[in-house]
């Protein structure tokens, strides 16, 4: 009713225009706000600290503040994951690509050395090391995150 909206006219004059919730033509109340609170402050967090983010680890960090809180029956699904990644604006991106991973200015000159180094070895004895598998320990080129950050350089995939 109207007058329920004019009680709450602070908080939606607040709201973002670009939010999630703005974009909602009916409030929905969700059914475990606290781990909801929970996981969204750690999200901030992890992404300042700059920790990689997957819906796995989601969704273990929202099991882990569900026993913390003692909430007995979550359950995080991928329905629960992708709802909560639409309402914090969380998307996927990569961290850093092969393109962004030498400084273009400085490439004819690195290209040079290269060459200097490489001369004294036979063909066969050169080979791409990505292209070997043995990167198979690194730490995953994807996160999840609520923008290209400064910290990072990031891609938006989606």
């Amino acid at each position: 009713m109207i007058c329920d909206i004019l009680k709450e006219s602070e908080k939606w004059l607040a709201l973002k225009l670009e939010s999630y919730e703005a974009s909602l033509k009916r409030q929905t109340k969700l059914n475990f706000p606290q781990i909801e609170d929970a996981l969204s402050f750690w999200v901030e967090k992890a992404i300042d600290n700059n920790i990689t983010i997957s819906g796995e680890l989601l969704v273990q960090k929202a099991h882990n503040f569900a026993t913390l809180l003692d909430v007995q029956d979550f359950k995080g699904s991928n329905g629960w994951v992708a709802g909560f990644k639409k309402r914090h604006n969380i998307e996927c991106y990569m961290r850093h690509g092969e393109a962004a991973s030498a400084p273009l200015e400085d490439l004819d000159d690195m290209r040079k050395n290269i060459q200097n180094i490489l001369k004294d070895y036979s063909p066969n004895d050169i080979f791409n090391v990505d292209e070997t598998g043995l990167y198979w320990k690194m730490e995953p080129n994807r996160t999840l995150s609520t923008g290209p950050g400064k910290k990072l350089m990031l891609i938006n995939i989606n």
